[in-house]
């Protein structure tokens, strides 16, 4: 199975590079795309810097649109979604969030990380379902319509299909 990492960002510059170099370090991942969702700061060239693909989106579309978008670049089998602002993220982290969507035992895998920013530690524990750290089936992704339209509400969206 191919695996597309895609990485929606909007104005991540600080914190795009060491979520892409991590990525990168996963033998797994055959391609990671950053999709800069209208930035106005430099995350696109950041990443570029990196040597991935960029997806740079002329207005916010929020983050459903960018999954989209970075989806409408790819033909991979297992979609990987990361947050561009992770701090403290591992190679590991992402190995075992693939694995199971990879092996066929899941269509979706959702992750909650430990030891990044304490919102967001705080956050995963209580409402987990929320994260945005996902593996996914192209096949579960690509059924689900109008996802461009979640805007942050697409982690709501994804788990609410998959738990269907």
């Amino acid at each position: 199975m191919t695996v597309a990492a895609i990485i929606p960002a909007y104005n991540e510059e600080k914190t795009v590079g060491e979520v892409i170099q991590t990525l990168k370090n996963v033998k797994e991942i055959d391609r990671i795309i950053v999709v800069s969702d209208a930035s106005t700061d430099n995350t696109a060239k950041v990443a570029r810097n990196y040597g991935v693909d960029v997806v740079e989106l002329d207005r916010n579309h929020g983050k459903g649109g960018a999954l989209k978008a970075g989806f409408n670049r790819t033909w991979e089998d297992v979609l990987l979604f990361i947050d561009a602002d992770l701090i403290g993220l591992k190679p590991q982290h992402v190995t075992d969030l693939l694995q199971p969507v990879i092996n066929g035992e899941a269509d979706m895998t959702i992750g909650v990380f430990e030891k990044g920013r304490f919102a967001t530690d705080l956050a995963q524990k209580l409402a987990p379902f929320l994260s945005g750290q996902r593996a996914v089936s192209r096949r579960v992704f690509k059924e689900i319509s109008d996802l461009e339209f979640t805007r942050f509400g697409v982690e709501m969206a994804l788990t609410k299909y998959v738990d269907g």
